[in-house]
């Protein structure tokens, strides 16, 4: 959350000549709802069963893409394995000091809307450490303090190198 998932994953589409999708936005219009909306009133539970849902209509589209998946999505066994199967994972590891200001006032995010400044920290800091073995298994691995243009250039070059 906050590392620049779609930003960064629709500037790298455009170099890449591909397709962009957000898996959260896809979940949206799916429901007809939007995120905040359907996870007040359904849980993460119901959520997360949505994101893998989603994840396996894009993988059966088959159609080259960059994916930007929401933060939580990748941090299942059975996510991790069919991005893996799938596609070439991207880790953006973005300093937590780095999260915490992009995040501070973003209320749009129903799972940190109500948390103060040492809440917040707090909860960057925790959800980082349990996620972190997930995004490791990635192939290519961007430190996500640096610019988008930076950090696509980067992936790019890199994703040649793996597909040459």
């Amino acid at each position: 959350m906050g590392s620049g998932k779609s930003s960064i994953g629709k500037h790298l589409a455009e170099l890449k000549n591909h397709s962009f999708l957000d898996t959260d936005l896809l979940i949206e219009e799916k429901i007809q709802q939007n995120l905040k909306d359907f996870m007040l009133e359904s849980g993460e539970i119901s959520f997360r069963l949505l994101e893998r849902e989603v994840l396996k209509e894009v993988i059966a589209s088959q159609q080259k893409s960059v994916v930007a998946t929401g933060g939580g999505l990748p941090c299942f066994e059975e996510n991790t394995k069919l991005l893996i199967e799938n596609g070439i994972l991207v880790f953006i590891d973005t300093p937590e000091e780095v999260l915490f200001n992009r995040l501070l006032n973003d209320d749009s995010r129903p799972l940190i809307e109500n948390l103060n400044e040492t809440e917040l920290k707090k909860y960057i800091s925790v959800k980082l450490a349990e996620r972190r073995p997930f995004y490791e298994q990635a192939s290519i691995k961007i430190n996500g303090d640096k610019s988008i243009n930076e950090i696509c250039t980067e992936i790019n070059e890199k994703l040649k190198l793996l597909e040459s």
